[in-house]
């Protein structure tokens, strides 16, 4: 099976004016990251309208994200949840395990601050939706 997410490109968050969004190289995110928080919006497909915004944060060693050269393994109050190999591409970090492929936008905001973007599509009340997330997370 196949599952491709793919990032929105026109989401975002408020940022630091201290804040720079660089390009994203596999050696700087070698090591332990901790999802710190996360923003969810959801539009309206047709005209990309924002209809919600919403936004929390994870409690501490929640979830967490480890890069070790070219695997990244995701893990949830401690335990392996996923390992995939993975390659960044642009503004991308494709992760493949097995038969499947799965892809999220990678933003790098400052060395101890990164964001994975996922983008899908629902119906709700049969109107076409997009609704974007943005985990970000914090260098160990």
């Amino acid at each position: 099976m196949v599952f491709v997410i793919i990032g929105f490109s026109i989401i975002g968050c408020k940022k630091d004016k201290n804040i720079v969004e660089e390009q994203v190289s596999i050696a700087e995110l070698q090591g332990t990251w901790l999802a710190s928080r996360f923003t969810e919006k959801s539009y309206d497909a047709q005209n990309n309208a924002l209809v919600s915004e919403s936004g929390d944060t994870y409690p501490v060693n929640e979830r967490s994200v480890v890069y070790d050269g070219s695997e990244i393994r995701f893990y949830r109050n401690g335990a392996l949840r996923n390992t995939y190999t993975f390659v960044i591409v642009e503004d991308e970090i494709r992760m493949k395990q097995e038969s499947e492929d799965y892809i999220l936008k990678i933003r790098l905001y400052a060395d101890s601050l990164h964001s994975h973007t996922e983008e899908y599509d629902y119906q709700e009340n049969g109107i076409a939706m997009k609704r974007v997330r943005e985990i970000f997370y914090e260098k160990k």
